[in-house]
């Protein structure tokens, strides 16, 4: 999700009023970050915050946090495969508490504008529903290109199928655009 607004405020800066920027995020905490570093620097009027999941569907969703550390969240079940979602990411000492939350879910498709020239996805890995939640948008801007953290073999060949190449830019986050 959009966590606290990082790269949300960098978008914001390089679109400025004449774009629009669409922040998603489900923890109630970074969303409550998020809608306050947007109204600080003035961004209010062409950043949109959504407080949701992005997914495939408009279900519920139950969105898991562990301990205090809530700008990590996911749909994901952290409790399977509990090492490498938590473990590694928590030292011996912290609160490893799972709490669970209902959030609202959205498709990227429901709610984007007709152009979208940009898509970043880091969503702890469940990016499959985030992406087929985008596919329309996706083909309705062929000049659209994305960053995805941690795509699955299901959304590289889905995007090479539609004439996309891609870049790995580090451990986690591929950038894909059409030549």
């Amino acid at each position: 999700g959009a966590s606290i607004g990082w790269f949300t405020l960098i978008a914001a800066k390089l679109v400025g009023e004449k774009g629009k920027v669409i922040a998603i995020e489900p923890e109630p905490n970074s969303f409550a970050l998020l809608t306050k570093n947007i109204k600080e620097n003035g961004f209010e009027n062409f950043v949109s915050a959504k407080q949701a999941v992005a997914s495939d569907s408009q279900e519920k969703k139950t969105l898991y946090v562990v301990g205090d550390a809530w700008t990590w969240s996911s749909t994901e079940d952290p409790r399977n495969d509990y090492e490498h979602k938590v473990g590694s990411n928590f030292g011996n000492n912290d609160d490893t508490t799972i709490h669970e939350y209902q959030v609202d879910a959205v498709r990227i498709d429901d709610i984007s504008p007709q152009r979208v020239d940009f898509i970043k996805i880091d969503v702890e890995g469940v990016v499959d529903p985030v992406f087929r939640g985008a596919r329309e948008t996706i083909r309705r801007n062929p000049g659209i290109k994305l960053l995805i953290e941690d795509p699955t073999p299901f959304i590289t060949q889905t995007l090479e199928k539609m004439g996309y190449v891609h870049k790995v830019i580090d451990i986690d986050n591929t950038f894909f655009w059409k030549h």
